[in-house]
C-alpha cells in the first residue's frame, strides 16, 4: 500500500504491516477525538517508526495515488486536528 506523509512524499508499505498501520490509525484518531495529546504524540511516533523501519520510498516519477495519508513526524496536536477537520487526513480504517 502507498502511504503519503505530509512533507515527506510517498512510500510503499507491505500489506503484511496493514494490521499494525490500522491499529496506529485508530489510536491516532481516538486521541484526536478525545483530546489525548500524549496518546496522539505516542501513536504518531510509533506510526513513523513503523514506516521508517518497514517502508520503502516510491520512485520520484511515481504518479499513483496514496492509500493512506498521515501527518508528518512532529505534527503538533492542533495542526493534526485542523488537518482532520479539513479532510486532509484519510482514515485507514472503515
Amino acid at each position: 500500500m502507498i502511504i503519503r506523509s505530509f512533507g515527506h512524499g510517498q512510500c510503499e508499505l507491505s500489506e503484511m504491516h496493514a494490521g499494525a498501520l490500522e491499529m496506529l490509525d485508530r489510536r491516532l484518531l481516538n486521541a484526536l477525538n478525545t483530546d489525548d495529546r500524549a496518546g496522539y504524540a505516542q501513536a504518531l511516533t510509533e506510526l513513523h517508526d513503523l514506516l521508517d523501519h518497514n517502508a520503502t520510498p516510491t520512485p520520484d516519477d511515481y504518479l499513483g495515488t496514496s492509500d493512506v495519508i498521515v501527518p508528518e513526524r512532529g505534527t503538533d496536536f492542533a495542526e493534526a486536528v485542523a488537518l482532520m477537520l479539513h479532510g486532509n487526513i484519510v482514515q485507514f480504517s472503515t
